[in-house]
C-alpha cells in the first residue's frame, strides 16, 4: 500500500506547505502586502485565491508526474 503514490503525495502536500508558508512571509517581508491591502477586496480573499491557485497547480504538477512515470494503475486521484 505504501509506493509511489503515497510517496509523490507526502510530498505533494509538503511543498504546498512549505511554498504557502514563504509566499505569505514573502508579501509581508517585501511589504507588498501593503499593495494588496489598498485593492477592494478582502485579505480573506486574496489568501483563499493563493490557496487556490498553488493546490490546482501543485496538484496538476504531481498528477502529470504520475501520469508520465509509466505506473499501470493510478489511485492517486482516489486518494483525495
Amino acid at each position: 500500500m505504501w509506493g509511489i503514490h503515497t510517496v509523490f503525495q507526502t510530498v505533494m502536500w509538503a511543498v504546498l506547505f512549505f511554498y504557502l508558508i514563504n509566499a505569505l512571509h514573502s508579501d509581508r517581508r517585501d511589504r507588498s502586502v501593503l499593495f494588496w491591502k489598498s485593492m477592494p477586496v478582502s485579505e480573506l480573499h486574496s489568501v483563499l485565491a493563493k490557496l487556490c491557485v498553488t493546490t490546482f497547480v501543485i496538484f496538476l504538477m504531481a498528477v502529470l508526474l504520475l501520469d508520465t512515470s509509466g505506473m499501470p494503475d493510478n489511485r492517486f486521484l482516489g486518494s483525495f
